[in-house]
């Protein structure tokens, strides 16, 4: 009798994972029709744009990640990353961000410039550097990077109109989450990683803010935007984090693009092996990563448990004459016009 029981306790247990296996394989196989949001949420390798983006992306092709990663590791620009702005109702304004290392300090408001050449010197001030900002209600938040020498996060006060500093640890972004900001950053180097966010207050009475928290990350963050349902994503080297109004962290995204083809261990992530930061938004529930080469878009796949994502490339027309594109079309998803 002992023995019947467990055969069957056996049997069962491998018709549920033989279940649980088939539910693995439908949301990963490459399957299904091209009507992503009404089909039975298979895998497929086109995916749309908002309607109301066609004529700005008309010159534009989709491709499969491991096809055209390999080929465009050797494209360079001088023009910056790709970045769209705009509601997913309304015609977007694409553009390149431009040169983010010259000239010096042109991006900072004429305020902070004239502070930071008395804060720097006059030596220091000439250097190639990026100065993310952010604006508070009594002045501004700006991040200093001195390379090999470290670097700090000032604040600029509005009424003394000097800098002032308030971390040690220079960031590469800064974002809101609910009533905090937080400095996106870390340390890079050819085989190891480190990232860190940096939580600070944000005073409504205009006073300098103070710096509340570090957190770890696994990698270094890079750049980071609000989800539609109000949490942080932050994009890393070659992951995507969650993190929560508790500061608690999840991962979103992480598996492809890693190391494909490509010869540095540093340069491994499908969005930063051009040596550029990224920017990324989100498009309904999907999401947009801006790059040198054009843009990885994430689209969610609602899957048992927890959603995943499907990677393609949006490339201009002609960037891989030799690489056959995938489908790209234009509808409005579900989610449309949340704020970004």
């Amino acid at each position: 009798m002992a023995r019947g029981a467990a055969r069957l306790m056996a049997y069962a247990a491998m018709v549920l994972c033989v279940s649980l296996a088939r539910v693995q394989l439908a949301a990963q196989d490459a399957v299904g029709d091209d009507d992503d949001y009404g089909g039975s949420g298979a895998w497929n390798l086109s995916f749309p744009l908002p309607s109301a983006w066609a004529p700005v992306f008309e010159g534009w092709d989709a491709f499969p990640p491991c096809g055209s990663q390999r080929l465009l590791k050797e494209v360079t620009s001088l023009e910056g990353v790709w970045e769209v702005l705009g509601s997913e109702q309304d015609r977007p304004a694409l553009r390149r961000t431009g040169d983010a290392l010259a000239p010096p300090l042109t991006k900072l408001p004429a305020q902070i410039m004239q502070a930071m050449h008395a804060y720097l010197g006059a030596r220091d001030v000439q250097l190639p550097a990026r100065y993310p900002f952010v604006r508070l209600a009594g002045g501004y938040l700006v991040s200093i990077e001195r390379g090999e020498y470290g670097g700090e996060v000032v604040w600029y006060d509005d009424r003394a109109k000097s800098l002032s500093g308030v971390s040690r640890t220079p960031c590469r972004a800064f974002a809101r989450l609910r009533n905090r900001i937080v400095a996106i950053g870390g340390g890079r180097g050819l085989t190891s990683f480190a990232g860190e966010l940096q939580v600070f207050s944000d005073a409504a009475d205009g006073s300098s803010p103070l710096l509340e928290r570090k957190i770890t990350l696994p990698q270094p963050g890079l750049t980071a935007c609000l989800a539609p349902n109000g949490n942080l994503l932050v994009v890393c080297e070659t992951l995507l984090l969650e993190v929560r109004s508790d500061l608690s962290l999840d991962t979103l995204y992480g598996l492809a693009g890693l190391a494909l083809h490509l010869d540095c261990p540093r340069y491994v992530a499908t969005w930063g092996f051009w040596g550029e930061w990224p920017t990324v938004r989100f498009v309904g529930d999907d999401i947009m990563v801006g790059t040198v080469g054009g843009f990885v878009y994430l689209k969610r796949i609602d899957c048992p448990g927890r959603p995943r994502f499907q990677e393609s490339w949006l490339l201009p027309k002609g960037l891989l004459p030799s690489a056959p594109p995938t489908r790209l079309y234009f509808q409005d998803p579900p989610g449309a016009g949340r704020r970004n």
